[in-house]
Parts: C-alpha cells; structure tokens; sequence
C-alpha cells in the first residue's frame, strides 16, 4: 500500500499528535474531497476492488454538496486536523423530521484513534438515536469498522443500496413519459413525492442539484398524471428518483435510461435499494449486471418507502 503520510510531510502521524476539531469554512471545501478519496483509494486498495472515484462521485458534484452543505447545515460540517492539515471531515443534513450523515472519512494513517466516532458525535450535535428525529446513513458494506462504529451508535441496517452500471440501449417502453422541467417550477412536486416516499420535503437538496449544470431534473407522467420525478445527469449518474407507487420505479429509471441511448451515452451508473427486487431483476437482465459496490442503508427507524426511490447517481446527498 502506498504510504499517504511521505505524501503529507508537514502531518505529525504520532500517536502522541494533538487532534483539533472545529467547524469547516469555505476554504476547506476541496481539501475535504481529497480527504474522501485518498481514504476510499485506500480501502478499495486493501479490498483488491477497482473503483473510478472519478466517475462515481463526479467532482463538481461532490464540490456542490460541500458549499450546500456550508450553507444550510454548516454546524453539522466538521473538520479534524492535526497541525495545519486536515486529516477526516464529517458532513451531516438535517431536514426537519430526519438528519442523514452524508459523509465520514479519515486518512488512512489517522484511523483507529477514534477520530471518525469523534466526529460523528460533533455532527451528531444534541440528537439521540432514540429521539424523535430519524438518524439515516450509508455505509460500505465492505467496511466493518465503519459499519461497526454505526452500529454501535444505534443505526441498524434496513435495506442495501446496490451500485450498479451498464450501456443503456433503446427498450421502447411505452408506460410513462419524462417531461424536462426546472427545479423553480418543480418545488412542489418535488416536495409531494420526496414527503411521500420519504416522508419528509428537502428544497435544499434540489437548490443543491440546481446548481449543477450537467443535471437536469424531469418530472415524470402516466397517461398525463403526474407520478414522479427523477433527474438525468449527462455525465452518466441518474438519480435521484421519486415515485408514487413501486411499480412505476422500473419504467421511470428505463424511460431515462432510453435517453441516454438516443443521446449516445456511454456507462451509466444508478444506486437501487435492493428492497426494489423488481426493479433490480429488470435492470440485471437488460445488461445491467456490474455491481460496482453495495452500500447499507442504516438507520434509528424504520424510514421512508424505499421500494419507490433510486438514490442520488454521484453525489453524498440521500
């Protein structure tokens, strides 16, 4: 494994070295992501498991939810550092009835201090895993100290989130029809089907998306009825997707996977509950079939209705 630390001369990698904790600030923003991917190089690393960082986070969307995260939850955006060099960050979302850690990484060299429970505390703020608040994340599934340190905070696994990639091709479905809207003039259908699904609004997830130029949002309908939404970035990540009943998740995610076939896109990459078994066993047999990660969905309750969501494509948001 290749030695981080001769990477970071100016870090102090003693046991001995004094942790500092403070909230983040603008400038820390693309340090934080080079914090997330050296620590997911490293894993996939030790795990012999290829992965394009790149591609499955896309940066300008990461870069996006960090500044979203600096303006609306900037108390639940911590940083830790060791002299002048930040060595992990945890990013969590509150929205209202539900707070989602939406990311959690120490270098390498830095873990099993308790540097990431640390954090996840800070994040964390006065909310209990037994409280009235709904605590959310996701985790590797292949990272067991992760999962563990979860587990014992009181978030136990309800579904996994199977990352999945393949070359879209026309499939001439007929079910719904994807209509391009604008994020403005979409809040409140947004908001119906995210308090639907989810059981809670989020506006300041779709202001995040907005954002984005590559990302466009479609609301989605059957025979002129509106039954949900889902968002198409160009650069192959789809989701995410909200609808109002299971059955439609499959054509709404293969009537957005015909647009990338008439555009002429190459690899698209989508995150599926696997409690959506439908929706998975259609897409593995229409070429659909590298699994490119499997990630928990823990939570403090039994949250939302995930059989009719597709998670965000790239990006740390739910």
């Amino acid at each position: 494994m290749q030695n981080l630390r001769s990477q970071r001369p100016g870090i102090d990698a003693s046991p001995e070295a004094q942790t500092h904790y403070r909230l983040v600030a603008e400038a820390d923003l693309r340090e934080t992501y080079q914090v997330y991917v050296k620590a997911n190089q490293a894993l996939n690393r030790r795990l012999g498991r290829e992965a394009d960082l790149e591609k499955h986070t896309l940066p300008a969307r990461a870069l996006a939810v960090r500044a979203n995260g600096l303006r609306y939850d900037r108390e639940r955006f911590w940083i830790a550092e060791i002299g002048n060099s930040i060595v992990g960050f945890g990013l969590a979302i509150r929205r209202r009835s539900f707070w989602y850690l939406a990311a959690m990484h120490v270098l390498p060299e830095f873990q099993g201090r308790g540097i990431g429970s640390a954090l996840y505390k800070r994040c964390l703020g006065d909310l209990t895993p037994d409280g009235p608040i709904t605590l959310l994340t996701t985790s590797d599934s292949a990272n067991s100290t992760s999962t563990g340190m979860y587990l014992r905070f009181g978030l136990l696994p309800q579904t996994g989130v199977i990352q999945v990639e393949g070359v879209p091709r026309p499939f001439g479905q007929k079910e719904v029809e994807l209509r391009r809207t604008d994020s403005t003039v979409a809040e409140a259908a947004f908001g119906q089907f995210d308090r639907s699904v989810l059981g809670e609004i989020r506006p300041e997830d779709h202001q995040c998306w907005a954002t984005i130029p590559t990302i466009v949002p479609y609301l989605v309908y059957a025979r002129d009825r509106l039954i949900g939404y889902i968002y198409i970035d160009r650069e192959g990540a789809l989701g995410p997707a909200a609808v109002e009943r299971p059955e439609l998740l499959q054509p709404t995610i293969l009537a957005a996977l015909e647009s990338y076939a008439v555009n002429q896109s190459t690899t698209v990459q989508l995150r599926i509950p696997s409690v959506a078994r439908d929706c998975l066993g259609a897409l593995f047999s229409c070429g659909f079939a590298r699994v490119t990660e499997t990630r928990l969905l823990l939570t403090s309750n039994e949250f939302g209705q995930m059989d009719r969501y597709l998670f965000s494509g790239a990006d740390a948001l739910f």
